[in-house]
């Protein structure tokens, strides 16, 4: 589930699929709060769900705003 869980393109979209998958794969039974403690605290995972962007969204526009958002952050 470690090596899933740092794939950036098969990680895990919510706990819920964290606990299908664990029920899938090796049968294990386990509670939602024991799957999110497991993954969150232990493993220190976070899950990889993109943030949705606006179909309009410049792609060059974007990249420039994180340019300058990271030189005003280091003043």
């Amino acid at each position: 589930m470690a090596k899933r869980l740092e794939e950036p393109h098969q990680g895990f979209e919510s706990y819920k699929a964290v606990q299908q998958w664990l029920a899938q794969t090796l049968g294990v039974e386990a509670e939602y709060h024991t799957v999110y403690q497991m993954t969150h605290n232990r493993l220190k995972a976070k899950l990889k769900v993109p943030r949705p962007q606006h179909k309009k969204q410049k792609p060059q526009q974007r990249e420039s705003f994180k340019k300058n958002l990271q030189t005003t952050w280091s003043c």
